[in-house]
This record gives C-alpha cells, structure tokens and sequence, in this order.
C-alpha cells in the first residue's frame, strides 16, 4: 500500500507477487497484483491475473471471485482510471450468528452441570477450540443467578496476576456496593494499587502469600451477601501463573466452605491438551480427590446441529445441516465461520463449495473474511492481534498515526463483521487467525511500537520486555527483564523471577555480556531453590485442604 501510493508500482508488484506466491487463494492480493499491474501500464498482464484468479479459485475452492474483484476486471479491460482504492461492499453478519439464541444439543452436559451444583462441586469443562466452553459455563451459571468471570487472554502469560487483577477490576466496578474494609483493601492493592495510597510492602514469604490469598477468597466470600452464586475461570491456558495459583487456593479454600453450606460455586474451562501438564494434572486431582466433577465438551451431534441451524432463523441454512456436519464434524465454532464466509459471499444459496479449506484449518476460512475488510478496519484488527492484552483505542491511534476519531468507524466496522467485541476479539480462534496473517516484519514494527508506548507510560516491565523480545531487540528487553524479575521476587512470585533471570541471561549472553549474565543466572538458582520450598509448602496446605473437604 505504502510503495503503491509512493508510486513505486513495479516495487509493490514485486511485494505483492511475493505474497501471492505464499497464499495463492488470497484473492485480495490477487486484486492488488491487477490493479498494480494495470497502474504499471500493463493492461494485458492485469486482465491475465483476473484470468488466473478465476481458475485458482474455480480450482481450489469451487467459487467465483468476488463482486468487488469482477468490478475492478471491468475497469480494467474498459481501461478506466481506478478509484483510490477498491474496498469491498461490506454484508453485515445477523447479530445472532455471533451469538446463537439457541444453546443446542447440550442436554447432557447440562444435566451434568446440574447435579455438581446441587453437590456443591466444583466444575472443570475441558474441550477443543471452539467446541462452546464458554457458551456452556456462562449459560449455566448465568441461569443461577449472578457470577464473576476471571478470563484468560493472549499475552497474559509472563505477567504476574495480568487475569487476576483485570478480573478483580471489573468485579469492583460492577459492584460499587462493596464494602471493603481498610486491612482488606490494603492487602488487594498489592495488585490494585489504585485501591491503596499506602499499599504494603511487597509479599518477602509463604505467610505473607498465604495472607494475600486469604484476602482475595475473604472478597469472594463477601460477594455472597450480593447474591453471586459462582467464579468462573475462563480459558485457563491463557492465564498467567500467578492467577492460577490463586484460583488453585480459590477452589480448595471453597471446596471446604462449601462443606460447611455457605456456596459459593466455581466454575474453570480449558482447551483440551493446551494446559501446562502439571498444572492440568494438580486440577484433574480434584476429581480424584471428590471436590471438583470434569466434564467433558464434544462437537455436536447431529439433532444438536440442526436446532442450532434452526434457532439462527436464517434462509436456506437449515439445508445445509448435512454438508456443515460432514465439513466441520459438527464444531460449532467452525459452523459459525463457515456460515459467515458464505453470508458475505452470498453463496447460502449455492451451498457449500466443492473445494473448501479443511475445516481443521478455520483459521483460512478467518483470514479469507478478514481480506474483506477496508484497509483500515483489518489494520486496527492487525494491531489488536499483537498488540494483544495491551492493545487500546490510544495505542492503536498511535502506532497508526491517525486521531483516535478516526478510529471510530474501522471499529465499528470490526464489531459488524463480528471480529471484536468491545476492545477484544470474538473469540480466541479469530485472534490467532488475525496474528496468522500479519507478516512478520509488520509484527516487529507494532511490536517494537507497543513497547515504546508501554515504556513511555510506564507500565509493567514484563510486557515492555515482552514486546522488545518479539520485536528481535533483545538488547532493548534487558532492562526490562532484569526489572521484572526483582519485582517479581520482590512479590515472591519465584518461578516467574527465575524465568526472567533466566531469559535476561540468556540475552546478555547473545550480547557478550558474560559477567552480567552468569549474575543473572546465580540469581536465577538461588530463586529456583526458594520456589521448590515453597511449592513443598503449598502440597502439604493442599492436603490437609483435601483431608478436610473429604
């Protein structure tokens, strides 16, 4: 885009037949190798790729190329001057397809939600990437009455109680009503130091751990004079470890109050082989131990998919229910992409192609909807995606170099086409498709970006060496690791400061910064050896824990 309004055209050729190269079936850049061609002044070479996508996507996917790709051929062949740019003629998505009306073929599932939560177990929902976890817990536990949701995102990973704190954030703010009273507000504002002028000392011992927890099961126990029935814990296997540590003490510590009648339920979904094994192993040992049920989430069944078809009352979908079951093996999570890809093609009508991405494969059918997007909608999603958990409306507005009114209008656009919800992504498969399609050096740049906002605004160290580390400026994140690791230990969060020391040897080492890294790694053991008395600590608290639940 940038080389062909600097009028580079054999330059951006060049890029541009790169990309078609990697992604054949890419028919926005198809468009862009026509139209460069033609500004080039080659008409006849711009009429053949025309040519040549139509035959790649008759071949490859059973379809014709899009209205907006026929308009530019006319164009072309008439030999008109182009418009500035040719952006699709966007079809908005129904709001009921992002979100079903209807929970379909849950039946059993559901009844099995039903009798842990008349025995007070805790639940534990596990299954694949866009089975309907989510969907499934919140329904349940929304059916109940009020709850509180702590959910895992990308990029949380590596920042010390990023899941915990935003989650207790939103609960504060829904519940202004909550009495906090001084020493409980002194110990939350160990993560919210927004609570707290005069917030404690950093956490130096298991005890003083061991009080931080206490506070934040006392806060949960208090949300049951509010009427909240549940915590759900969303998409463990984005969460960072520090918040999962605390939802361990949070499900053991209402396991045995539960015991003694005052419920308060907890709820915790993950993608099935995407949790740590440790960590999944030490949650499946609830289920052993009789605290918690597991409950298994499988694809749809066949009734299951066609109420769920049905419930969308969309024309001529319910006729699709046998080649959607055959094509996604009932996923309602690819059911819904696929639908949308045929929506904004128009082709319900039609049916499904004779050649279709593989349905493992979404993220294809994903990245396809994302080309239909104006150039400035997909390059606010592009930010979002790297950005990930850092990303808002100020530092996208930064990065794009644009006033942050400028971005009304490719947010909107974002939330019709179903790709963000508020200042997140729909779902998490939409995100991993976006990130997909982001070429690397383009990564780097928002990366590298990211981090200069973040370090400019002085915000976690963790995130700041993050992005500087997948930016390739290593020497850039040493600082930052090295900060976030004694704050870390400072907070006596041990295996997250020993990882850090570790990663800011490892770079010192890349720089020729011997003496500086073998510190670092001394640093480093002494911590690990801290953590693995700790943790003994924490098994035995489990056990008696479990003893007593028992």
């Amino acid at each position: 885009m940038w080389l062909e309004t600097a009028g580079d055209y054999q330059k951006a050729l060049g890029r541009a037949q790169q990309l078609l190269a990697r992604d054949p079936i890419s028919e926005d850049t198809h468009r862009r190798v026509m139209r460069l061609h033609y500004l080039a002044g080659n008409r006849p070479a711009a009429i053949q790729a025309f040519e040549h996508c139509k035959t790649i996507l008759e071949t490859q996917l059973g379809v014709e190329p899009l209205i907006e790709t026929q308009n530019l051929a006319k164009l072309i062949s008439s030999g008109d001057s182009l418009p500035q740019t040719t952006l699709p003629t966007r079809i908005t998505i129904p709001v009921q397809v992002l979100r079903p009306p209807v929970l379909a073929g849950r039946e059993r599932e559901w009844a099995q939600l039903e009798q842990a939560w008349e025995a007070g177990s805790g639940v534990i929902v596990r299954g694949e990437p866009g089975v309907g976890k989510t969907r499934l817990m919140l329904d349940f536990v929304g059916s109940k009455g009020v709850y509180v949701l702590l959910e895992g995102r990308p990029g949380d990973e590596g920042i010390p109680y990023a899941t915990l704190s935003r989650g207790l954030k939103r609960l504060l703010e829904q519940h202004l009503d909550l009495k906090l009273e001084k020493r409980l507000r002194q110990e939350l504002s160990r993560i919210l130091p927004e609570l707290e002028q005069d917030a404690p000392a950093a956490i130096g011992s298991d005890a003083e751990k061991l009080r931080f927890f206490e506070a934040i099961v006392k806060l949960f126990g208090q949300l049951v004079t509010l009427k909240v029935q549940a915590i759900v814990a969303d998409d463990l296997q984005f969460m960072d470890s520090a918040s999962l540590e605390v939802w361990q003490y949070i499900t053991t510590q209402f396991a045995l109050k539960n015991s003694e009648k005052v419920l308060l339920h907890t709820c915790c979904g993950f993608r099935t082989a995407e949790l740590e094994a440790n960590l999944e192993t030490s949650l499946l040992r609830a289920t052993q131990d009789g605290i918690a049920t597991l409950i298994e989430i499988k694809s749809l069944e066949t009734d299951g998919l066609v109420s769920l078809l049905h419930g969308l009352k969309l024309p001529g979908v319910t006729e699709l229910a046998t080649s959607l079951e055959q094509y996604t093996g009932g996923n309602p999570m690819y059911v819904l992409e696929t639908l949308k890809s045929l929506l904004e093609t128009g082709g319900v009508e039609r049916g499904l192609p004779r050649h279709f991405p593989p349905p493992r494969k979404i993220r294809i059918l994903i990245q396809h909807r994302l080309e239909r997007l104006s150039s400035g909608a997909l390059r606010v999603a592009q930010v979002a995606a790297v950005a990930e958990t850092d990303f808002t409306l100020e530092l996208a507005a930064k990065i794009l170099e644009v006033g942050a009114l400028e971005l009304t209008q490719p947010l909107q656009e974002l939330e019709r086409a179903q790709v963000l919800v508020g200042m997140r992504f729909a779902h998490d498969l939409i995100f991993e498709a976006t990130l997909e399609g982001v070429p690397t050096s383009i990564q780097n740049f928002v990366h590298q970006k990211t981090a200069a906002y973040l370090e400019n605004n002085t915000a976690n160290p963790a995130s700041i060496a993050r992005h500087y580390l997948k930016a390739a400026q290593e020497d850039k994140a040493i600082p930052f690791l090295l900060k976030s690791a004694q704050l870390s230990a400072t907070n006596f969060q041990l295996r997250e400061a020993t990882a850090s020391f570790e990663r800011a040897a490892t770079a010192l080492e890349h720089q020729g910064q011997r003496p500086q890294a073998f510190r670092a790694l001394s640093e480093a053991r002494k911590l690990l050896a801290k953590a693995e008395v700790s943790e003994h600590l924490e098994e035995m608290i489990h056990g008696c824990a479990v003893t007593e639940a028992v």
